[in-house]
C-alpha cells in the first residue's frame, strides 16, 4: 500500500531478483499475470514502466550512462519530460550530491555510486521504488545512512520494496516482510512474526536464532 515499506526477503537463489524484474517488465511471466494498480502489465514495456516503478540494480554501475553525476540524475526526467528544479534539489540535498554533481559517477565511492544510483531512479518520482539487495558489499555506516534515507522517503509518501537477505536491515526498515523460498511466496507478514518462525527456520526460507543475521 502507498507509504509502505516492505521486505522482499529470503536466501541467494531464492528468486528475489528475477521477480523484481517482473516489477517493471524487465522480464515478462511466462505463466500468471503482473498487475500495477489493478492493471495487467505484460503488454508494457520497461519504459512505459520507468514513471511508475523505479529500480535500482545490485551493481549501481549498470545504471549509469553518463559522465557527469548531475547528467546522470536528469537522464530520466529529461526521457520523461519532468524536469522540476524544486525535486531535483531536493534529491542533491536528500542523498548529499551537492559536492558531487560535476564529478563522474564511475570515479565515485561505492557509497556515493550508491546515493547517485538512487537519486537517478527517485528524480523521475516514481510510485514504487524498487532495491535490489542495497547493502551488498556497504559497511555499517552506509547501512545506517539508507535506513535514515528510507525513513525520509517513507515520510514523504513513497512506496519501498527492498529485495534483501540483510534481515537486520530488513528489520530495522521494513514495515512488512514477504518471504520468497525456491522462487513462492511461503510468508507474509510483520517482522516480528516471522523472525525466528520455526516451519520457515526448518523449511530453510529464514535463518534459525543462532545463524548470521545476513546468511
Amino acid at each position: 500500500s502507498k507509504g509502505e515499506t516492505v521486505a522482499l526477503v529470503g536466501r541467494n537463489g531464492s528468486g528475489k531478483t528475477t521477480l523484481l524484474k517482473h516489477f517493471n517488465s524487465l522480464l515478462k511471466p511466462s505463466a500468471g499475470i503482473v498487475t500495477f494498480l489493478g492493471k495487467d502489465i505484460r503488454g508494457k514495456s520497461p519504459a512505459q514502466m520507468a514513471p511508475h516503478v523505479g529500480l535500482s540494480c545490485q551493481n549501481p554501475n549498470d545504471q549509469f550512462f553518463k559522465y557527469r553525476v548531475k547528467d546522470e540524475v536528469l537522464v530520466g526526467p529529461k526521457k520523461l519530460k519532468k524536469v522540476q528544479r524544486s525535486w531535483l534539489n531536493e534529491m542533491w540535498t536528500v542523498f548529499d550530491l551537492h559536492g558531487l554533481l560535476n564529478r563522474s559517477p564511475y570515479r565515485l565511492s561505492e557509497g556515493e555510486k550508491r546515493r547517485v544510483a538512487l537519486a537517478s531512479i527517485l528524480a523521475m518520482q516514481p510510485q514504487i521504488l524498487v532495491l535490489d539487495e542495497p547493502t551488498s558489499g556497504q559497511d555499517g555506516r552506509f547501512r545506517q545512512v539508507l535506513a535514515t534515507l528510507l525513513t525520509e522517503l517513507r515520510n514523504r509518501g513513497f512506496t519501498v520494496l527492498i529485495a534483501t537477505h540483510d534481515l537486520e536491515f530488513a528489520k530495522a526498515t521494513a514495515d512488512r516482510w514477504v518471504v520468497l523460498h525456491d522462487g513462492r511466496v511461503v510468508a507474509d507478514g510483520p517482522p516480528e512474526d516471522l523472525w525466528g518462525d520455526e516451519r520457515l527456520v526448518e523449511l530453510g526460507a529464514l535463518p534459525g536464532p543462532e545463524q548470521h543475521p545476513g546468511y
